[in-house]
């Protein structure tokens, strides 16, 4: 089974990466950066410098085209692969490379392939389209581990084929695992730390502490914004460690100590090379821009388009210069398998089965949330608060997996949410919305959502999966024909 949806995934990505989704920059996010950083690591040998190095020369070119709508059927050729140039035909880059900012962890990943597809051709649009296609296997390596996971776990296979199948068929995971992004590398990496850290919790083995702190250093220098997931793994680690295993405070400094030296033997070279370039561990881009709008938070929650917003993003939407939304009846098919599980796990508390409809059209007459948005995220949130009340009851015996996937959603929501808030007073409009930022919550939603999920118990759930795979397929194939005219 999971085999089959390797294959189908690795297809539709070079599918995605070299026929549907525009071969030039501004196709997908920020692409333009990441390009240029990679071409800077690759002749320099070390990483661009933020607030200093301008956009690559060529790569700034094909941006400014294809965002003016004047792009020609010729090449766009690097000219000298070996030096790192700004300029291209006369034209010199203007802008600065906010990209500088993440850490290498991806680039230094796609770098032996660049340095391989470079040898041959200095043709930009093959050099990205090469960096797409080395992009998919960290998709693969993403559903190994939520396979790896949800079977540990002990989910049923009802519950491992729909999580496959939501992760093999949905546009926007398919998109982003097939674009020049630093994201995939950490959704990848969230994915397995998830996995390694599930295996400590069930089985208390030392070695999976010390691959799962090798990981969550990997996460740290992929983006500094993919660590947000980190302080819902301390917080469990210590109610483990205290709670559940009743360790000494010796033995427990021990561990973490151990976790200590085992992260920053990862992270610790790109936070000091930080820190000695820029007086600060975590470097970030800013453009000069200050709060100039005086909104408050209850405005913005209820008063802007916020969470319809995010819902659309989140549920399938794709691309960068020119985004495509997913269309109403889309984001009303994909809310019926979550319908669906909702009626499964509340079927015996009948008030909890009408809660949700009847506060979604309370919301929807008050704010300006749409049915759909309000129903989608009062279910959830629901979901996440009755699966974690077994491991707070039991909070002394059992591993409490439902609950740490509770504060992962919680924590990095949270987040999100002050992040954006942040950028609407600046910007007055949201940014950072993609459904990509929430995607290193793929295991931590799963496991919330198919727990105690089995057609053994109840043979409608056998046939979930095949509502899961029709609603979903409909709705890429909808996005694909959408992407194919529109781009």
């Amino acid at each position: 089974m999971l085999i089959a949806f390797l294959l189908l995934f690795l297809f539709k990505g070079v599918v995605y990466a070299a026929y549907i989704t525009p071969i030039n920059l501004l196709a997908t996010p920020d692409d333009v950066g990441h390009i240029s950083y990679l071409i800077f690591l690759g002749a320099n040998h070390r990483r661009p410098l933020l607030n200093s190095t301008m956009l690559e020369g060529t790569s700034f070119a094909n941006y400014l085209d294809f965002r003016d709508g004047v792009i020609d059927d010729g090449p766009y050729i690097i000219e000298d692969i070996t030096t790192y140039t700004d300029t291209y035909q006369g034209v010199k880059a203007n802008q600065e490379n906010w990209i500088a900012q993440h850490p290498p962890l991806y680039y230094l990943y796609l770098l032996p392939l660049y340095y391989l597809t470079t040898t041959f051709t200095h043709d930009l649009s093959l050099i990205i389209l090469w960096m797409r296609i080395a992009t998919i296997p960290l998709g693969l390596i993403a559903m190994v581990f939520v396979y790896l996971s949800l079977k540990h776990l002990k989910i049923s296979i009802v519950g491992i084929q729909s999580a496959l199948i939501i992760f093999s068929f949905t546009p926007a995971i398919q998109f982003y695992f097939c674009a020049v992004n630093n994201d995939a590398m950490v959704i990848c990496l969230s994915c397995a730390a998830f996995y390694f850290f599930v295996k400590y919790l069930t089985g208390d083995r030392i070695w999976d502490l010390c691959i799962f702190a090798a990981v969550c250093g990997g996460i740290t220098i992929s983006k500094y914004t993919g660590a947000v997931v980190l302080p819902a793994y301390v917080v469990v680690y210590i109610w483990y460690s205290f709670a559940i295993r009743k360790v000494s405070a010796c033995a427990f400094l021990k561990r973490s100590l151990l976790c200590i030296i085992v992260f920053a033997a990862v992270a610790a070279p790109v936070l000091l090379k930080n820190y000695v370039e820029y007086s600060q561990l975590f470097p970030t881009y800013t453009d000069g821009e200050k709060a100039g709008y005086d909104y408050t938070l209850s405005y913005f929650l209820w008063h802007t388009d916020y969470f319809n917003e995010l819902v659309r993003h989140i549920m399938s939407l794709i691309g960068w210069r020119v985004l495509l939304i997913p269309s109403t009846i889309c984001r009303q098919l994909y809310v019926l398998p979550l319908l669906f599980i909702y009626s499964y796990k509340m079927k015996h508390n009948t008030a909890m089965l009408v809660l949700p409809l009847a506060v979604a059209i309370l919301l929807t007459n008050v704010t300006s949330l749409v049915l759909v948005t309000a129903f989608a995220i009062f279910c959830l949130w629901i979901l996440i608060i009755h699966e974690s009340k077994d491991d707070l009851k039991a909070w002394r015996y059992e591993p409490p997996v439902a609950l740490l996937s509770s504060l992962m959603v919680i924590s990095f929501c949270t987040a999100m949410l002050v992040v954006h808030f942040n950028a609407y007073k600046v910007y007055n409009q949201t940014r950072a919305m993609q459904g990509r930022y929430y995607h290193p919550l793929i295991l931590p939603y799963f496991y919330l959502l198919f727990r105690d999920f089995s057609g053994e118990k109840d043979t409608s759930v056998q046939f979930f999966p095949i509502l899961l795979l029709a609603v979903n397929v409909f709705a890429e194939v909808r996005m694909i024909w959408e992407a194919i005219t529109t781009w």
